[in-house]
C-alpha cells in the first residue's frame, strides 16, 4: 500500500472543510495546521477555539488575521509547543466555534487516513467543547 505524506497543502484531500453545515462559517475553509519535524510520531490535536488559537494574538477577527499573527498563533499553540518539545510532527484539526460532533467527524476522518500514513506512533488529543455547542443540528438530530 502506498503511504501518504502529509503536508500543509494536501488537507483538502483527507479532511472535510469547516463550513455552513457545521457552524456559522459561510464559506468552506480548511484551517488546519501541519508541522513536519521528520519524526515517526505524529501528535494530532482536535478541538475548537482553544485548540485552533482564537484570540491568542489579542481580540480575534477571523476576517483580518495577518500572516504575522497566524505565524504567532501556530508557534504558540499547545499542540505545537508539546510536539516541538517531543520532536514529533504535529497536525492541528481544530477551529473556533466548532461543536463536538464536528470534532468526532475529524476523528473518523483521521481514522480512515491512519493506515495510509507512514508514522509508527500517532497520539491524539481531543479537547471537547460545551455539550450544547451546535446542539440539535443535522449532526445530532437522531440522537436522544
Amino acid at each position: 500500500m502506498k503511504k501518504i505524506k502529509l503536508d500543509q497543502d494536501n488537507f483538502k484531500h483527507f479532511f472535510s472543510p469547516v463550513g455552513p453545515l457545521h457552524s456559522h462559517h459561510e464559506e468552506h475553509v480548511w484551517p488546519y495546521d501541519y508541522v513536519d519535524r521528520g519524526s515517526d510520531t505524529l501528535l494530532v490535536t482536535i478541538g475548537d477555539s482553544w485548540t485552533w488559537g482564537s484570540g491568542i494574538c489579542g481580540p480575534f477577527d477571523a476576517g483580518n488575521i495577518t500572516e504575522e499573527d497566524d505565524k504567532f498563533r501556530v508557534s504558540n499553540l499547545y499542540g505545537n509547543v508539546i510536539s516541538k518539545e517531543k520532536k514529533w510532527n504535529w497536525l492541528n484539526l481544530g477551529f473556533y466555534s466548532m461543536g463536538n460532533h464536528w470534532m468526532v467527524d475529524k476523528v473518523f476522518e483521521l481514522r480512515g487516513l491512519v493506515p495510509h500514513l507512514h508514522f509508527k506512533n500517532i497520539v491524539v488529543v481531543c479537547v471537547m467543547t460545551g455539550t450544547a455547542r451546535w446542539f440539535n443540528t443535522w449532526q445530532d438530530s437522531l440522537i436522544e
